[in-house]
């Protein structure tokens, strides 16, 4: 069984003993604290600007607002026993792809991975020496987001004869579906409200202070508008539709076979928050990947997931531009 094992994937293991030995030979790198992180966010805020930040608090108020009334109604129909989400095709679609082949995935963009940061760490250190410095990590994500889109094309539609639709991808009813995405958005913002003041308020009492995203420290440092309304596009559209492909669209299903529909839901939702690699926000993302997986559930579609996450994306990204603007 093992020499069979290792007789058909011989290849995939020696890609991931090369990913593993090439981890094992990096050394970890000392990062400086950003300047701006080590001070909070309102120090730095303007007093002729306080009227701006209360514009942004009144509309993210009203957000807030929305979703405690629809959050209200959603328990109410769940007590009274009535479907929320109801599903936009007759017959689910099978799939034939496996747990394998999900594994198959991630160690091909692990591999790759690391040869496009090398090819562009060499092309920018020695052609590409005075070009912008965010402009590497931003070129290698969205090498390595078509790169996913491209294997998991592989497998769906060459290996398994699959169509689209079998991803959940399916324009049919589609502004049901993108109204489906964006009431249940809402309807989850007090959840993660809550989940987010629990979680500073835990840190506060541990004097710890959460370190910012990557994403966030580009944005506030960053002047060039052309550069930010690229970082808009790739953080609250590319990436969102890319990881919903991947974990809705191509794993869930598959480990759904094995594992059914709960389990699936946690095992993605964990996977997902733990891709973003931010031990503080954890729970609050496995929330949001666990509400993913559920809607994708219920739905039967890929569209109203892939809109829930554009809107968070779009939405936490809007926020730091907003504050960039009355930030020193």
């Amino acid at each position: 069984m093992l020499k069979k094992l290792i007789r058909q994937e011989r290849i995939y293991l020696l890609m991931l003993a090369f990913i593993v030995l090439f981890n094992l030979a990096i050394q970890p790198s000392t990062k400086q604290t950003p300047a701006h992180q080590s001070s909070s966010l309102t120090e730095k805020i303007k007093a002729e600007e306080l009227s701006k930040v209360s514009i942004i608090t009144l509309f993210f108020t009203l957000i807030l607002i929305s979703g405690i009334v629809l959050l209200i109604r959603f328990c109410y129909l769940k007590l009274q026993g009535k479907e929320t989400i109801n599903k936009f095709s007759e017959m689910p679609t099978n799939i034939n792809w496996k747990i394998g082949d999900i594994a198959r995935v991630i160690i091909l963009l692990l591999f790759f991975g690391y040869f496009i940061h090398i090819f562009l760490y060499l092309l920018f250190r020695l052609f590409l020496v005075n070009l912008h410095s965010n402009l590497k990590p931003i070129i290698s994500a969205c090498i390595v987001d078509f790169l996913a889109l491209f294997f998991i094309s592989y497998f769906v539609l060459k290996k398994y004869k699959q169509k689209i639709a079998s991803l959940g991808i399916n324009f049919k009813d589609f502004f049901k579906k993108i109204k489906l995405g964006i009431t249940t958005y809402i309807t989850i913002i007090p959840i993660l409200v809550l989940l987010i003041v629990f979680l500073s308020g835990l840190a506060q009492r541990l004097n710890y202070q959460p370190p910012l995203h990557p994403l966030v420290d580009i944005i506030l440092d960053e002047k060039n508008i052309f550069f930010l309304i690229f970082l808009f596009l790739f953080g609250g559209v590319i990436g969102p539709i890319v990881e919903e492909i991947f974990f809705r669209g191509f794993a869930y299903p598959a480990i759904k076979k094995k594992a059914g529909v709960f389990f699936s839901i946690i095992i993605t939702a964990t996977f997902f928050a733990a891709l973003h690699q931010n031990f503080f926000a954890f729970l609050p993302i496995f929330f949001l990947g666990a509400v993913l997986a559920y809607v994708y559930e219920k739905s039967d579609s890929l569209i109203p997931p892939i809109t829930i996450h554009i809107l968070h994306n779009s939405l936490m990204i809007m926020g730091i531009f907003l504050f960039k603007g009355v930030i020193k």
